[in-house]
């Protein structure tokens, strides 16, 4: 499409596949007044003839939202391992900044 009409396509709505997202509730579907506003889904792609996305709720159901905050860190239904994996690769780059700084110190 760029090379053809010679504009960059907008990617600002794209989403990761299977990420975890905070989706907003209607009324009609909240159990009653004090039930939280937003559930953890998961989602997995978009809703065609209307602007909203589909999730899949903890319990397996299909939902269709067009309000949710997404937190393209977070994966729902990724395995044990993947999601061990994730934070150690998280982690680990701070463990070493810790262990530098504590060395740096011990020198001085």
């Amino acid at each position: 499409m760029e090379s053809l009409i010679k504009v960059k396509p907008d990617l600002s709505e794209l989403r990761v596949f299977g990420c975890g997202a905070y989706v907003f509730l209607p009324e009609e579907v909240r159990a009653n007044k004090l039930a939280p506003r937003s559930e953890l889904m998961t989602y997995i792609g978009y809703e065609t003839g209307i602007k909203g996305w589909r999730f899949v709720r903890p319990n397996g159901a299909i939902f269709t939202g067009a309000t949710a905050t997404f937190d393209e860190t977070l994966f729902p239904h990724a395995a044990q391992e993947l999601r061990l994996r994730q934070e150690q690769i998280l982690v680990k780059p701070r463990i070493r900044k810790v262990t530098f700084l504590m060395e740096h110190l011990m020198m001085v």
